[in-house]
Parts: structure tokens; sequence; C-alpha cells
């Protein structure tokens, strides 16, 4: 009998530990995205071409984290869509099975990462968190979505969104028993002037989470607006 590879039941282990638990953004990169395009600054880091630049810049000015200053996907708890939902700070679950790993996240949205080997069809009507196909490279899960809509969000509460020529792919490597870290690299020539590649790290968190959203339910991400409706 041949003795089980060393390296094998390691990437095994590791994989095991993605589904043991829920994930959360650590603390320190919840805002990450969101400063480095849109929150005053200068966003240089960002290759984002003239035409995005001008409508960073634009929004740039508008206030951080008030009423007046909300805007985007997830206060009006419709889902951000890729890749800007791996940005935002809400809890997740990894869900491994053969041929396929689920992502279940806390506001009710779920990616479908198919890895029993498909291609991309020719053609697909567009969804918010697109198409996803990924394989494990050791314990990497190296994903690519494609036929993202127009409605997802590129950063979390700004107003660049995905285009029909964005492409994402994501590297999900397991660190160790509570971190999970992801590189993301988006590539849009209307868009960005070249491959944009970031980084973001996730902890395990020992709790899981039993709730939803419903779409437009007037969160406005800091209060909640009770007020009836005017059915006059």
């Amino acid at each position: 009998m041949t003795a089980p590879n060393a390296a094998a039941q390691s990437d095994k282990a590791k994989k095991r530990l993605m589904s043991e638990g829920s994930w959360v953004m650590i603390e320190d990169q919840t805002t990450r995205a969101y400063l480095a395009c849109c929150a005053g600054g200068d966003g240089k880091g960002i290759p984002l071409t003239p035409k995005y630049r001008k409508i960073r810049d634009d929004f740039a000015t508008r206030p951080f984290n008030s009423i007046e200053g909300t805007y985007g996907n997830l206060p009006n708890c419709i889902t951000p869509g890729m890749p800007g939902l791996m940005e935002h700070p809400i809890q997740f679950e990894f869900l491994l099975t053969p041929g396929r790993v689920s992502l279940m996240f806390q506001e009710g949205t779920f990616r479908r990462i198919w890895t029993d080997g498909r291609k991309f069809p020719e053609n697909l009507y567009p969804q918010p968190n697109g198409y996803s196909i990924g394989h494990w490279e050791g314990d990497t899960l190296v994903v690519e979505t494609r036929f993202i809509s127009k409605e997802a969000e590129i950063f979390i509460s700004a107003p660049i969104h995905s285009t029909p020529q964005t492409r994402v792919t994501e590297r999900f490597t397991v660190e160790s028993d509570t971190v999970v870290k992801l590189e993301t690299t988006i590539v849009d020539p209307e868009l960005f002037e070249e491959p944009y590649t970031y980084p973001n790290e996730f902890v395990k968190v020992p709790i899981s989470f039993e709730t939803g959203c419903a779409a437009n339910n007037k969160d406005d991400g800091n209060n909640f607006d009770l007020t009836p409706p005017d059915f006059d």
C-alpha cells in the first residue's frame, strides 16, 4: 500500500479548516477598499482609466460614513455583486462539496464556485455575482468569475461598477486554522489601464449567523427608517 502523501494530507486538512466556522474581514481592512478608492485622497494606487478617474475624483468629495454620503447596494439589502461583495465586513461561510465550493453570506447572498472541471459557457445572462469556475492549487482555491452584471460594485459603496468586460480572479489561501488570505485581480480595459491586484485577509469567528436581507428595506447603513409608506 502506498503511504499517504504528506503534502496532500496537509492540503486536505487546510481545506477542511475553510468549512469549519464563519469568516469575516479583519478589522483594519474593513474600509480599505472604500478609502483607497473614493473617500478623499488621490487614489493613485488604483490604475483607473481617465474616464473612471474623473468619476472617482468627483465622488471623493462626498461625506464619508454619513446619511448624506451613503451609497451603494448593501445599504438597500441588494447584493454588492462581484468583486465588491468580498470587500464588505460581513460574515460568510465556505461549504465544500464534490465539484463545488459555495460561499454563504450573512446578508443572504450565495456564491457558487464550480470545481468539477467545466468550462465557461459561451453565452450566459449576467448576474451580480457572475459565473465562477475554480480549481485547487494545493491549499489555494483559484477562482475566475465572468458574466458579471453592470449593477455589481467594484469597490464598496462607490459609483464604479462592473462592465461586460470585467474578469475577476481570486486566490483564497488557508494560512492557518484562523486566517484565510485572498488576492484579487481585476481585468477590465474600460475601468483599468492595467490589471488591478489587491489583498484581503479574513479571520475565523466562533459564531454563526442567522440573518437575512430584503431588497430595499430602507436601511441606510446607519439608521433604520420605519416611517410607514404613503399610500395616498
